[in-house]
């Protein structure tokens, strides 16, 4: 073999061993490329799916606070008749009511040497 011939033997191989190194490089572009996408999906599929779970949370806390204000509404109304409708005795329920928190009270007090 003359020089020539294995000079050229030599750039024939560096070609292969270059055009070997490109194609795995773009190999490993194309499947980070894929891998990236895939993992981009996946973030925006959860994202979108912690942000329904967020708002079914918000409106169930919504509707709750919605029926907890009509009930307490509903007994506000109930107990403003009733004391309208029974003046008297409303006041004596009152004043019971009152005498055995005051009771309560002193005597949680007394216990605790106070």
């Amino acid at each position: 073999m003359s020089h020539e011939t294995n000079h050229a033997s030599k750039t024939t191989e560096l070609r292969d061993v270059a055009d070997t190194v490109q194609n795995a490089g773009n190999h490993v572009l194309k499947s980070a490329g894929q891998a990236y996408e895939g993992t981009r999906n996946l973030v925006d599929a959860s994202f979108d799916q912690a942000q329904r779970f967020a708002k079914r949370g918000l409106d169930a806390a919504s509707d709750a606070g919605a029926r907890a204000q009509k009930t307490l509404s509903r007994y506000a109304d109930s107990t403003g008749e009733y004391v309208a409708n029974q003046p008297m005795k409303s006041m004596l329920i009152s004043a019971v009511a009152g005498a055995v928190i005051a009771a309560l009270f002193f005597s949680a007090r007394r216990r605790n040497g106070r």
